[in-house]
């Protein structure tokens, strides 16, 4: 029986091998014989035209770019006339880089991040970039420290209402003589207005809120500590007179941060705290008073300033596009000292009034307080008599009505 023998295997480095024992070969015997050489020459064109004409018919679509490269790597490596680097060509052919350092390497090119146009929405209006130097996360964390800092001082104008028999006992003085302290509160709210507005252009934002924050908290304090009424009555006033400072300016900082199209909800929600406070507080005050001293009631307040400081410091950066103290670099002491004093002339506030549409407005707010505090105010001297009321934790209650009312109507 006849056996089949299997001719030996011819491996990759063989052949590669005896091709290049076969140039060798040539390249010695056409030392002698320029035809030899150019009908060589012409024979290994030959030869590469038709290994190229049989790669792309017997390669399909989807590797015709890997056929690129093997023509982009094979006349270099032939070149240095090596069977091992042709080898590795033809892996590169295959696409098997494992013989090939595949390092990335930086590229260098002349493309920006200025060059992308960014996305924007239909209600975006040139000069409008101003207000996207914070993320929206980041706006929607600093309205709510404002918003929270916005509930101190409306919330510190009624709540000690519900304890004022309370506190007229204390200090043996009159009902009146209370009222008139209440009021004198209001007043000095309003008159903040004229040295933090003006301050907040000059200054920035960011620290004028955060003195007026730290300053709220200690006469807060002062005025849980107060021996008599005249202490009292002293750091009532001073404690109106910063917390002014937080309505005003947490507008501010709202108008630097929001574009005028998404600006009114945002203030309206800033605007809850202002007007669910003066609801709120009486109502907590009666709880405390009834349960507590009501002093207590200021150490309660004295320790949400405190927090609203802290935040101040850590979350509300500066928000001011423009500061006016940059227009005092290189003047004198005196001249600075005129400039200051000039940016804070109450005239100059008062003579905004001269447009119609501000004082309807204004007009329109100083009715909503009125008819507020106007209801606030006698509770418990009018109410608790009339309906038999004992305790001023009923009292409180009374309060939750008007604050409910204004807590929905923030939000139409």
């Amino acid at each position: 029986m006849a056996t089949t023998t299997k001719p030996p295997a011819v491996t990759k480095s063989s052949s590669s091998m005896a091709s290049l024992a076969t140039l060798s070969s040539k390249d010695d015997s056409s030392q002698h014989d320029p035809s030899e050489v150019i009908s060589s020459a012409k024979s290994s064109a030959t030869q590469q035209t038709k290994e190229a004409a049989t790669l792309t018919a017997a390669t399909p679509r989807w590797s015709r770019p890997w056929r690129s490269m093997y023509w982009k790597w094979r006349w270099p490596l032939r070149k240095l006339n090596g069977g091992d680097q042709v080898d590795k060509g033809r892996d590169l052919e295959l696409g098997d880089f494992s013989s090939q350092d595949t390092t990335l390497a930086p590229v260098h090119t002349h493309a920006s991040s200025h060059d992308v146009v960014p996305h924007h929405d239909g209600h975006w209006e040139e000069g409008d970039e101003i207000y996207a130097r914070f993320t929206p996360k980041r706006k929607i964390l600093i309205l709510i420290t404002l918003s929270f800092c916005s509930f101190l001082a409306p919330i510190s104008s009624t709540s000690i209402l519900s304890a004022a028999p309370e506190v007229v006992e204390t200090f043996k003085t009159t009902a009146t003589i209370f009222n008139l302290s209440n009021a004198m509160y209001m007043v000095f709210m309003a008159l903040s207005a004229f040295l933090y507005g003006p301050l907040g252009q000059t200054y920035g934002r960011k620290w004028p809120l955060t003195f007026a924050a730290a300053t709220f908290t200690a006469f807060s304090i002062g005025s849980a500590v107060a021996p008599d009424f005249q202490t009292y009555f002293a750091m009532r006033l001073l404690t109106a007179f910063q917390g002014t400072a937080f309505l005003t300016l947490g507008q501010a900082v709202l108008g630097d941060i929001y574009a005028p199209v998404a600006r009114a909800k945002m203030v309206s929600i800033f605007l809850m705290g202002v007007l669910v406070g003066p609801a709120i507080g009486p109502c907590i005050a009666g709880v405390i008073v009834t349960y507590s001293h009501w002093r207590a009631i200021f150490w309660l307040q004295a320790a949400l300033a405190g927090v609203a400081t802290i935040a101040m410091l850590a979350i509300v950066p500066e928000t001011a596009h423009n500061m006016r103290k940059d227009d005092l670099e290189g003047l004198g002491r005196k001249e600075k000292t005129v400039k200051v004093l000039k940016w804070m002339n109450p005239i100059t506030i008062l003579k905004l009034f001269r447009h119609p549409h501000l004082c309807f407005v204004a007009i329109a707010c100083g009715s909503l307080v009125f008819n507020m505090y106007s209801l606030l105010t006698p509770i418990r001297y009018v109410l608790n008599p009339r309906f038999g009321l004992k305790s001023p934790l009923d009292a409180g209650l009374f309060y939750l009505a008007p604050g409910f009312g204004y807590f929905f109507g923030t939000f139409f």
